[in-house]
């Protein structure tokens, strides 16, 4: 659990104090609690010639292997219209949303992970300094993977 050291109301000190079966944030003056949120990400799979695109990270954590297109959604900003916006910056695709895959998340995880399917209406293939390269691959030759949920999420997209 990430540190809170200021309460968002008085300023003062939080500390680490136990609540309802966890741990909690609490002012050390104002007795306010704090909420740690999750953080939302996004994701779109799609197809070339009926190929899952993916691309190889160019940053940590796993740089260098494959996801599909991914991130995080900005404070105010809609899921669908992330997740388009996503595509594009890693990829240079636009892409409409078809349907949704489904919402991952695991325990002691702070990442809500949604993810669509979806196809191509646009743009062309662009480099972008967050991916070292994008390519297709067939279902059943998948590169070694970023994350242990990604395969779950591709057989889940695939059905």
């Amino acid at each position: 659990m990430s540190a809170i050291k200021y309460c968002s109301s008085c300023a003062s000190e939080m500390i680490l104090k136990p609540f309802e079966n966890t741990n909690r944030f609490f002012c050390t003056d104002c007795d306010r609690m704090e909420f740690i949120d999750p953080k939302v990400v996004t994701g779109v799979l799609f197809t070339i010639n009926s190929e899952v695109v993916l691309v190889q990270r160019n940053l940590e954590p796993q740089r260098g292997k494959w996801t599909f297109p991914a991130g995080f959604v900005d404070r105010g900003e809609k899921v669908e219209n992330a997740a388009i916006r996503e595509v594009f910056e890693e990829t240079g695709f636009i892409v409409e949303l078809d349907k949704l895959v489904g919402v991952y998340s695991q325990e002691d995880d702070p990442i809500i992970l949604i993810v669509y399917s979806g196809h191509i209406v646009g743009g062309e293939r662009t480099d972008n300094s967050e991916v070292q390269s994008i390519q297709t691959f067939p279902l059943h030759k998948l590169p070694v993977l970023a994350f242990d949920r990604d395969r779950k999420i591709i057989q889940d997209w695939n059905n």
